[in-house]
């Protein structure tokens, strides 16, 4: 082996040394693997992956994000509840991680809850077509079809190629007995 080959390979070795002790790097790995075993639908594999990356860094919001995904996918409400919260706790500006919560909450019937992160994420992206879309929702469980048909009216006005969303809003009108604009929305 020449001179040149093993400096080459000396400085490779040296960089991929100091790439599996970066904690960035391997935070990062670790939620990509969780990511990938999530993708194959292994989620206790997609876990143990997170909880790794977490232990790296216990404040990596993402992390927590992505676990409360395969909680919901393991039926684990309580800790996807909580890992959302957490996720939130750390980034406060994470619609998404609102908007999770808020789908939990009106499964579970909580509306009030539902409804405070849904307008709080609404607050953050006011054009948001999820989260007015939950808050449709939220607002049928409720059974409050005027504010459903506001919510699910401005979903339509911003995700005009949907026809789910023509559908969803149809229902709520056929609902409060508006039957032209039920007609006109199918």
């Amino acid at each position: 082996m020449n001179t040149r080959t093993l400096l080459l390979l000396l400085i490779l070795l040296s960089a991929l040394s100091a790439c599996s002790r970066n904690p960035e790097v391997t935070k990062r790995r670790y939620l990509e693997s969780g990511v990938q075993y999530a993708k194959q639908h292994k989620y206790e594999e997609a876990r143990i992956q997170f909880m790794k990356a977490l232990k790296v860094d216990p404040r990596f919001g993402d992390a927590y994000y992505q676990m409360g995904l395969a909680d919901i996918e393991l039926q684990k409400w309580n800790d996807a509840l909580a890992n959302f919260q957490q996720t939130l706790e750390l980034d406060p500006e994470r619609v998404d991680a609102r908007l999770q919560l808020g789908q939990l909450f009106t499964a579970a019937h909580q509306f009030d809850q539902a409804h405070e992160v849904t307008m709080a994420a609404l607050k953050k992206n006011p054009k948001s077509v999820d989260a007015y879309r939950l808050l449709g929702h939220i607002c049928v469980g409720e059974q409050n079809l005027t504010a459903a048909e506001e919510a699910l009216t401005k979903v339509t006005q911003l995700d005009l190629g949907n026809a789910s969303s023509y559908e969803d809003l149809a229902v709520v009108e056929v609902g409060l007995h508006h039957l032209p604009q039920a007609e006109q929305s199918l």
